[in-house]
């Protein structure tokens, strides 16, 4: 009886257990991923022929790399078919596409060729401009002040410049705290609410909470739903992905958590669920590939 009793009591915590993992899991089609990735992998050879195929093959649910859409315009556009390369980059822009910075725009090859017409090339500059100048228009300015200080104080400490009695890991937890009351207030802290640099700041203070990973498994739900909408910066949850899954020792899917392989004195990714792929999820996601990112990481080290 005692034995079944305790079953009873356990069950309810591992499906609560397994029902919050769940929800910060993103529904991701490989077949899609792969396609996005052979489309660009082919585009970047100059393999413009073959990569159209993959590039009209795939119609991502998600945008999550701001240089796709104009990669698969330019390719329309060197096979062509300038009437299709048009059409598309004014459709997407007509959808809210946008750009990093205003000053990087002229800076994409064939620009004017893709979009000749002036009020498309406004709307897309206009669409940047709001981007990248949310800080200043987002709703709480003063929250995004808040989480900027916090930041630095991140920073601060993992730069040697903090005060040498208190710990990292009691600036961690410090501002894990006062990140927790502002999201029970405010919910997620994405473009809308805090800009560029508070979404930047919110996401940096949720990855280095590692003293508390229901915390951050909590902010990783979050910010799946704000990825969704657009409102975050989409390499942060994959990040944030796979701090939690390392965290919670199990196999991550970026590659972003790495350790230093002592046979050659050179990082590695920790256990990663599929290593073949990895870089397709990368793209997807637009971070670098796993070969940069290695590479830098080694570079660092070799400073330090």
């Amino acid at each position: 009886m005692i034995k079944y009793l305790l079953l009873f009591l356990i069950l309810p915590f591992f499906i609560g257990t397994l029902t919050a993992q769940t929800k910060f899991e993103l529904a991701l089609n490989q077949k899609e991923i792969v396609t996005f990735w052979k489309a660009d992998s082919l585009f970047n050879i100059g393999e413009y022929e073959n990569a159209l195929i993959y590039f009209k093959d795939c119609k991502p649910k998600n945008q999550f790399d701001l240089a796709w859409p104009i990669k698969k315009s330019l390719c329309y556009l060197l096979v062509g078919d300038t009437s299709s390369a048009r059409n598309y980059f004014k459709n997407h822009i007509k959808n809210g596409g946008y750009y990093l910075y205003v000053d990087q725009i002229k800076q994409i090859p064939l620009y004017e060729v893709i979009a000749p017409d002036e009020v498309v090339r406004n709307q897309f500059k206009k669409n940047t401009f709001s981007f990248e100048h949310s800080d200043s228009t987002c709703r709480y300015p003063e929250v995004l002040k808040t989480l900027l200080e916090m930041r630095e104080q991140d920073q601060a400490y993992r730069q040697g410049r903090g005060n040498p009695n208190v710990s990292v890991n009691t600036i961690d937890s410090l501002n894990q705290i006062k990140l927790d009351s502002l999201i029970s207030i405010y919910g997620w802290l994405g473009y809308k609410e805090v800009g560029k640099s508070g979404e930047n700041a919110s996401f940096l203070i949720a990855q280095h909470a590692d003293m508390n990973l229901d915390f951050q498994k909590r902010c990783l739900i979050l910010i799946k739903k704000d990825l969704i909408k657009g409102n975050i910066y989409p390499p942060n949850y994959a990040l944030l992905y796979d701090r939690v899954k390392v965290n919670s020792n199990e196999a991550q899917l970026f590659g972003s958590q790495v350790e230093l392989d002592a046979t050659f004195n050179k990082f590695k990714p920790k256990k990663t669920r599929s290593l073949e792929f990895v870089n397709a999820y990368r793209m997807y996601f637009s971070l670098q590939s796993i070969e940069s990112y290695l590479d830098l990481m080694n570079k660092r080290y070799e400073k330090n």
